[in-house]
């Protein structure tokens, strides 16, 4: 397992080689605005105004930077830990502000809080997680089978034990129903470990099941490049390794996480020249979360 889960950086540099740079910038921008909501959650959970339990994606949006530049109006069926899918697909920030500090301006009227996002606004159809762990995966499985719509749908590796999780992915696999499957593996079920879990392996269970499936580290260069050549015709499971930089719920610190992506993306966009632009997103992300949260 842990062979697995540590990066090849040389071969993603030759994967971000062929990414436009202001694809590059623009996925780099969602990871970094994408972290400074968090910073400023975390801030606002210790100076008690968040008082609701939270699922902070701090470590792992590096995924949904990627994913997201492929997502345009369809149906999103997500996990309890998607802030960073929210934040980068555009939905409204001051919603997302107030509904975590429990307002009724916020998107479900600060009752939904931080695990149960949703957005049905400005062309979003983000659909969130309800309580069930991995109830998102059957959910948009039968989505796509009603609508005939290609969906898209983020799960966790704890979910992926669920029963109803690998059935819905036989089933997709046996009515062909077009759905990008991402299983964000963190290796962590709340803090226990996969091999403490399970035997087999996510990605070889739905290609045994005739699925096409990938098991990956979180590069988003590597990442957008299977996300664009799926031809959304047939279901697609992507694991993706990431390391969880907080705890399960809270915004207390794991420990020293194995890889830290977001430096690693930072590093390769300004070895490819493009320093000014990358220090220009920082300012910007910081400035904008900052007056968001305290003005």
């Amino acid at each position: 397992m842990e062979e697995k889960r540590t990066s090849s950086y040389h071969t993603e540099e030759n994967a971000l080689s062929c990414i436009a740079d202001d694809t590059a910038l623009r996925i780099y921008g969602k990871i970094v605005r994408s972290r400074e909501m968090e910073y400023q959650v975390i801030k606002a959970v210790e100076e008690k105004r968040v008082i609701a339990p939270v699922y902070l994606t701090l470590g792992q949006e590096a995924v949904a930077a990627a994913l997201t530049e492929f997502i345009h109006g369809e149906m999103v069926f997500t996990q309890h830990r998607a802030h960073d899918i929210y934040l980068s697909l555009g939905a409204d920030l001051g919603k997302f502000r107030d509904e975590l500090l429990g307002l009724e301006s916020g998107f479900s009227g600060g009752r939904a809080g931080s695990s149960c996002l949703r957005y049905m606004e400005d062309g979003i159809r983000l659909i969130g997680h309800h309580g069930l762990i991995g109830e998102n995966v059957p959910q948009a499985v039968g989505a796509s089978l009603a609508s005939g719509e290609c969906v898209f749908c983020v799960f966790g590796d704890g979910s992926a034990e669920e029963d109803y999780v690998l059935e819905s992915l036989g089933y997709a696999v046996t009515k062909q129903l077009p759905i990008l499957f991402v299983c964000m593996d963190n290796d962590l079920s709340i803090l226990t470990k996969v091999a403490e879990r399970r035997s087999w392996d996510l990605a070889q269970v739905a290609s045994g099941f005739g699925m096409e499936s990938r098991d990956l580290s979180d590069c988003p260069w590597t990442l957008y490049e299977i996300f664009r050549n799926w031809d959304r015709k047939a279901p697609l499971l992507v694991n993706v390794r990431v390391c969880r930089e907080r705890w399960h719920s809270g915004i207390g610190i794991d420990g020293e996480r194995e890889w830290k992506r977001n430096e690693i993306v930072r590093e390769q966009l300004i070895r490819k020249g493009l320093e000014k632009e990358v220090m220009q997103i920082e300012d910007d992300a910081r400035e904008e979360m900052d007056l968001l949260w305290n003005n």
